[in-house]
């Protein structure tokens, strides 16, 4: 039921009969009449997915950034040890790169 004057009317009914409130409508919430509500309801339908992928992607990156620290450390104890015994430094690692060959004089 609408009202010209105060908009849409709520019959709210009680032991007492029927009262009518000035105000909106119940049923949907306000916030999801119109186009707003598409958007909003966009957002809290992307939310989770955004928050799992963050999460997913933060620890992710603490495993490596983790691992990374765990070799540096592996790899200075290691030296530490080599020299300690008068060895010559370890041998660049396997995934390193190689080294460039030398030019070639003419």
């Amino acid at each position: 039921m609408v009202n010209s004057r105060l908009g849409p009317v709520v019959q709210e009914r009680s032991h007492r009969g029927i009262r009518r409130l000035p105000g909106r409508a119940r049923g949907r919430p306000r916030i999801l009449e119109g186009m707003d509500g598409f958007w909003i309801a966009a957002a809290w339908t992307l939310l989770p997915t955004v928050v799992v992928s963050a999460l997913f992607f933060w620890i992710l990156r603490s495993i490596l950034h983790a691992d990374r620290n765990e070799r540096r450390a592996y790899s200075r104890i290691e030296a530490q040890e080599r020299a300690k015994r008068g060895l010559p430094p370890a041998a660049a690692s396997p995934d390193a790169p190689a080294p460039p060959a030398p030019a070639a004089g003419r």
